[in-house]
């Protein structure tokens, strides 16, 4: 599965239903680093932060 990567705060410009994308993340808590944060398309087009 391929993941289209956006820039770090990036939002996807006309997301499909049902895709998802990585966004870059620089966030650092004393050590444990997210580099990536998931946004997935749910089937009525809205885009949603899983794990967030």
């Amino acid at each position: 599965m391929q993941f289209p990567v956006l820039p770090i705060r990036g939002r996807p410009v006309s997301p499909a239903p049902r895709q998802a994308f990585l966004v870059r993340d620089d966030w650092d808590d004393y050590s444990f680093k997210t580099t990536f944060q998931l946004l997935c398309v749910d089937p009525r087009g809205e885009v949603r932060e899983l794990g967030g």
